[in-house]
Formats: C-alpha cells, structure tokens, sequence
C-alpha cells in the first residue's frame, strides 16, 4: 500500500510550487522584460536615432541579456 502512496501523491518540484519565491521573482521579472521588448522594438524599427542607439555595445548586451532570460523561461 505504501507504493500506492506514494504514486499518488503530488509531489512539489521548485519551478511548480506557487509558493516558490524564486517562481514568484523570476515571472516578475520575465513579465518587466516583456514590457520591456513591448517598448523597445517598435521604437527601434519605427525611429533610425532609436536604431542607432539599439546597435550600440551596452543595448546589444542588454538585448542578448534579455534574450537569455526568455530562453530561461521556456526551458525552465
């Protein structure tokens, strides 16, 4: 009886409890970043002074930055 048990019962992984305060932080901030990307993208293909600061060092590292956390997101 003890398998039964234990088959049935949920089991609480870190990325699917709703009390995880990692969870919690990491939607946040994956909701922010698309807010984020709502902004920045249209800006950057509307505006060629937006383009140019788009292509700079630090908005490319941000851009790959953002990127990897929504590649986080999926695999997690």
């Amino acid at each position: 009886m003890k398998e039964k048990d234990d088959l049935t019962r949920p089991r609480r992984f870190i990325m699917n409890s709703t009390e995880s305060q990692f969870l919690n932080y990491f939607e946040y901030l994956v909701m922010t970043l698309a807010i984020w990307n709502a902004l920045w993208t249209p800006l950057t293909i509307s505006f060629v002074r937006a383009q140019e600061i788009g292509e700079s060092l630090a908005f490319t590292i941000i851009d790959e930055c953002v990127n990897t956390i929504f590649w986080m997101d999926i695999f997690l």
